[in-house]
């Protein structure tokens, strides 16, 4: 799939967007350091080893759902200014559709 991006493609909303979904990443990634370890250093389990293996398979499953949200919050964000960019004329996307037909031709 084509990307139709620019820098002036963002709006502010866009940008403002993407720094929360960013911002709610780190601070989900802090939250899970906190429970799963004491600064940033994994805490074995008094329970013996089966349950570390157990802590250490949540923490993964844990992350694995918070960098899928984030990663679909920002290809939403993507795609909301690639449609908006098809829909109406931007300045990248006009310059590359208005060259020449044998472009088009193979």
């Amino acid at each position: 799939m084509n990307q139709v991006r620019a820098t002036e493609d963002y709006t502010p909303e866009d940008i403002a967007e993407l720094r929360k979904v960013l911002s709610d990443l780190l601070s989900s990634c802090t939250a899970l350091v906190d429970q799963y370890g004491t600064g940033g250093t994994w805490a074995p389990s008094p329970n013996g080893i089966l349950a570390e293996l157990d802590d250490s398979a949540a923490l993964f499953a844990d992350l694995s759902r918070l960098l899928s949200r984030s990663r679909k919050g920002v290809g939403r964000i993507n795609l909301k200014v690639r449609q908006r960019c098809l829909g109406q004329p931007c300045d990248r996307a006009s310059k590359v559709l208005s060259g020449p037909a044998s472009v088009w031709l193979p």
